[in-house]
């Protein structure tokens, strides 16, 4: 499988709002890729000749709300996941063309290298418009919900090539996908397809298209985002449905997710699972009076940051209207208690630099918070708010413990890119500090990392000094070398 430039350069311009906002963000957005594009296919195209399909993989821990459990990314190598892009892309619109209309998430806007998909939104309102419509009828018999239990994780690599068989995807294009993934597989113990790319999105939709014509042939309408159903279907039709679609789960060697097995029977019920009436209230008094809305969502976020069992998506919402406001309310909060971010730690990310911008937080408070010890349950709000200190001009007093780890390599490897993001924007960061650690370190995410961290330093003759020396030892980044050295364009629009 050859990777060309055209493949490159369509696939970072398509990919690169993805790898900007994603949990796991690229600092540049592939620029460095994208600038130079034949640089780039030649490296991945050169390391597959050497029998390396993937160069390295760590897990990273996203919490699942406040629930003490966490979905855990594949933080792969960037080359590795831009291949991986590539080589979705060539099969994206067979899966789209086998897809109905049920399916509202990952849908195809444009093929190729360079494709790309609906905002999420698309389909959170889609579903909710056609289940409003379904609920209105006067044959209405109740709301079903399923989902498949650790999905992404849990699809085996047989069954999926399979189902590509089966919508007419060629061994040639099949066969690389499946190389990549058991490389990931065998190699660094990424289960099923890795969670994060948003590749695996497309794949995700695909393994249940099986299962889509079961549920078809039992209710109208449904509804399905990746692993999650919802459907209009009486009492007495949902539990041979549920035995039907336990059946087919288990033939693709997949499994129903027991506590998301629902069944509501009542229009109220079904309308508490769609609708949340108290943001329906928060968005008119927004509207009709821009003051008192704002006060009434403040009183909302904290009652349900003070909750016991608080309402996650009528906080998360809460908390991105005082964002776009640039409200510090939130913060007296989560300074109270800061496993409250773990609802949203990337929507607490966003809320924090908006902060930083506004200077309208306590820079001292936001680095104790990133710096702490990492465990499962802290390090993705950490991430967060290493990635809002590196929006700020951190002082050197406050910036002595980002250094120790940004430069050194270790464990929770893309909270330690981070780190290097944080520390190279403060008054502490040192360009030739940058330029020992990324020759030391041997991490591909970690190294890129440090070695992007250069562009923050102006061009100078010790700058070129050290890109020429990085050259020598790094050749993996040349892409990210060559970009920095010509003044890091952006990439065209």
């Amino acid at each position: 499988m050859e990777i060309s430039s055209l493949d490159v350069e369509a696939t970072v311009h398509a990919g690169a709002p993805w790898v900007l906002s994603r949990d796991l963000p690229d600092p540049v957005g592939w620029a460095d890729f994208g600038y130079s594009p034949d640089l780039t296919a030649n490296l991945i195209n050169e390391r597959r000749s050497r029998g390396v399909i993937v160069s390295a993989a760590h897990a990273f821990p996203l919490p699942k709300g406040l629930a003490p459990t966490n979905r855990w990314l594949a933080s792969v190598d960037a080359l590795d996941e831009l291949a991986y892009r590539v080589i979705t892309g060539r099969l994206a619109q067979n899966v789209d063309s086998a897809l109905g209309g049920e399916v509202l998430s990952y849908r195809l806007l444009s093929g190729g290298p360079g494709w790309t998909v609906r905002d999420f939104r698309y389909g959170v309102s889609a579903r909710r418009n056609r289940l409003r419509d379904a609920m209105a009828n006067s044959g209405f018999g109740g709301l079903g919900t399923l989902d498949v239990k650790d999905y992404y994780p849990s699809i085996q690599l047989e069954p999926l090539r399979s189902v590509l068989d089966g919508i007419g995807v060629t061994s040639a294009v099949a066969d690389p996908l499946i190389e990549i993934l058991r490389s990931w597989q065998s190699e660094w113990d990424v289960r099923g397809v890795p969670v994060g790319p948003e590749s695996s999105g497309l794949l995700g939709n695909i393994m249940l298209i099986s299962v889509d014509k079961i549920v078809a042939d039992a209710c109208d309408p449904f509804t399905r985002v990746t692993d999650d159903y919802l459907m209009s279907i009486g009492s007495n039709e949902f539990p041979p449905l549920v035995e039907a679609v336990t059946r087919e789960l288990a033939r693709l060697s997949l499994e129903l997710n027991e506590s998301k097995v629902r069944h509501f029977v009542t229009r109220d019920d079904a309308g508490l699972r769609l609708f949340d009436r108290e943001i329906e209230d928060l968005v008119i008094a927004l509207r009709d009076d821009g003051d008192r809305g704002v006060e009434r969502v403040r009183e909302a976020f904290e009652t349900e940051a003070r909750a016991e069992l608080p309402n996650e998506s009528r906080l998360r919402w809460c908390l991105k209207v005082l964002c776009n406001r640039g409200d510090p309310f939130a913060l007296r909060l989560v300074e109270e208690s800061p496993t409250i971010a773990r609802i949203d730690p990337k929507g607490f990310g966003a809320y924090f630099s908006r902060l930083v911008g506004d200077k309208k937080i306590d820079l001292d408070w936001l680095v104790s918070l990133a710096v702490q010890d990492a465990t499962p349950g802290s390090a993705a709000i950490q991430l967060q708010a290493l990635l809002a200190c590196s929006k700020a001009r951190i002082s050197k007093a406050l910036a002595v413990p980002l250094e120790e780890v940004a430069l050194h390599s270790g464990d929770w490897v893309p909270l330690r890119c981070a780190y290097v993001e944080a520390w190279a924007a403060s008054e502490a960061g040192k360009l030739g500090h940058a330029v020992e650690a990324a020759i030391a370190v041997g991490t591909p995410q970690h190294r890129r990392a440090l070695i992007l961290s250069v562009r923050r330093w102006r061009p100078s003759t010790k700058r070129t000094a050290g890109l020429t020396k990085l050259r020598a030892v790094a050749p993996e980044a040349l892409p990210a070398i060559e970009w920095i050295s010509d003044g890091c364009p952006r990439l065209a629009a």
